[in-house]
């Protein structure tokens, strides 16, 4: 849902560019990145990337659309 794209991808994102590594996993603000960890992140990103995949396959034929149409009216 891409309502927790922030909370699934952003996130981890920003803990994984500043973590430091404990052996087998990386640590940031007592959250901690393992094995079984970046495999649900990585569910996660598909996730994520075929929702915003369908909504850009919807939204540019849309957009496409209006823009012939308003480049008509203008002539």
């Amino acid at each position: 849902m891409l309502a927790n794209f922030s909370l699934e991808v952003i996130d981890p994102r920003n803990d994984l560019a500043h973590a430091r590594s404990t052996g087998d996993t990386l640590t940031r603000a007592g959250r901690t990145y393992d094995t079984t960890r970046f495999g649900e992140l990585r569910s996660k990103l598909l996730e994520h990337h075929e929702n915003l995949e369908s909504v850009v396959k919807r939204l540019i034929p849309a957009l496409v659309e209006r823009l012939n149409a308003e480049l008509k009216s203008q002539g």
